[in-house]
């Protein structure tokens, strides 16, 4: 065993039978210890406040809530949150941590997927989604929508935490190498070890994949609602817009706008190791991509290494518009040691495990399957043609026209690369 690094399942397990991690309704349930991670409840207490905001390092979270809460939040129905609207929930865990144990926090993946930014909070902690060692204390979770209004309920999942004991053990550029030589932690989407993976200095960068279909989603600015006390009950194409793959091989992102995408790599975290998704340097252009980005040991690799790799679904939101190209460097990932062997693993047994078979980029848990790209052409085919005959209907010079002239624009750029599209593959891809 390791004296430093990530906490394994058995080890979270632990920490619920000694009261170092504490559900305030009852008995911490099983089904929330991942291999590598907890998962975090939200309480039927919260409040809508007048924007995002840290505590002072002298103030409970609380305190600060009162200072800019706007009015009370009843989690014990289903509440729909407003797009653009800031929340805070108090979460139904506390912590009573060790002195030798800190914590970390990130969204659930399957909430990233959505536009939804959550960023957790802890008393007299000036910093998102971190608590000190030895912290005691309640949790409040940060909930603001970005793409849609959401309708959520006490008891949802938004987001996770692991516990590290001294420090994070990240694996060094040679260790990730040997891991990689000696386990093919980086594969191509059919299973082939990768002979070049981008080795850096503390991790290894993952790059773009536009040979997929689609290559990507981009969110609707949509009046729907997504429910997520509902699982798998969402059409995809009233929430995002399929990007299809062109000639060129090449991708234009909007400024501001949100995209799914995949990585060409798929790789695999091997049962005594996790992966943290950081951000890559923004050298490499003007956009994030690593809203929810923990992978739990076995992801890609399962139980016994008989899976071939996962390729990542990145969620990215440009903060200039932007072209990217197949095989562009996009994030990186950086592998992290466990303590020990988990007693769960990602994709084995009863865990659950919705993207371990992902290829392209993943939707999030919440929506149906994905439409065949036959029903997507008919679809966008059938919206444009209703743009059109509106258009002639009312005149080229009436107002509403000109509205959809000038909305459009973006449009048009996005028409020249769809009349572009390939029937086969893109262009030979950069070499990086």
């Amino acid at each position: 065993m390791s004296h430093a690094g990530a906490l394994p399942s058995q080890l979270i397990r632990q920490l619920v039978r000694v009261n170092r991690l504490m559900d305030t309704r009852g008995p911490y349930a099983e089904d929330c210890i991942q291999p590598a991670s907890a998962d975090l409840t939200l309480s039927e207490w919260g409040y809508c406040v007048k924007a995002a905001f840290l505590p002072n390092p002298d103030e409970t979270v609380e305190t600060a809530i009162m200072r800019y809460a706007l009015f009370p939040v009843d989690l014990s129905q289903p509440q729909v949150l407003n797009t653009g609207s800031t929340y805070i929930f108090r979460l139904n865990e506390r912590l009573a941590l060790d002195p030798e144990l800190f914590a970390y926090f990130s969204p659930k993946s399957s909430v990233g997927r959505l536009n939804i930014w959550v960023r957790t909070l802890a008393d007299r902690v000036s910093r998102f989604d971190r608590v000190p060692a030895g912290y005691e204390g309640p949790l409040y979770v940060m909930v603001t929508p970005k793409s849609w209004p959401v309708i959520i309920q006490a008891g949802i999942a938004v987001n996770q935490l692991r516990f590290f004991t001294v420090r994070q053990e990240m694996l060094s550029r040679l260790e990730v190498r040997l891991l990689h030589e000696e386990l093919g932690i980086m594969n191509t989407g059919n299973g082939v070890r990768l002979a070049d993976p981008l080795f850096v200095d503390d991790g290894i960068l993952l790059t773009a994949d536009l040979t997929a279909s689609p290559v990507a989603y981009r969110a609707k600015h949509s009046i729907e609602i997504l429910d997520l006390t509902k699982e798998g009950s969402h059409d995809p194409l009233d929430f995002f817009d399929p990007i299809e793959r062109a000639k060129n091989g090449e991708l234009i992102l909007r400024e501001n706008e949100f995209y799914l995408l995949a990585t060409y790599e798929a790789f695999r975290v091997p049962i005594d190791y996790c992966v943290e998704m950081v951000a890559y340097d923004v050298a490499s252009g003007e956009f994030r991509s690593h809203y929810a980005g923990f992978f739990d040991p076995g992801f890609g690799f399962g139980n016994d290494g008989v899976h071939q790799g996962t390729p990542a679904t990145l969620e990215v939101i440009p903060h200039e518009s932007v072209i990217i190209h197949h095989r562009q460097p996009v994030c990186k990932m950086v592998f992290e040691r466990l303590v020990t062997t988990p007693d769960k693993i990602y994709g084995s047994g009863k865990i659950g495990s919705h993207y371990q078979h992902q290829h392209g980029p993943g939707l999030s848990k919440y929506f149906r399957k994905a439409a065949s790209s036959e029903s997507r052409m008919a679809n966008s085919n059938s919206t444009t043609q209703g743009i059109t005959e509106q258009k002639i209907a009312n005149g080229a010079d009436s107002p509403l026209a000109t509205r959809h002239s000038l909305n459009d624009v973006h449009d048009v750029v996005d028409l020249a690369l769809k009349n572009d599209q390939v029937s086969g593959s893109p262009s030979e891809p950069n070499r990086w």
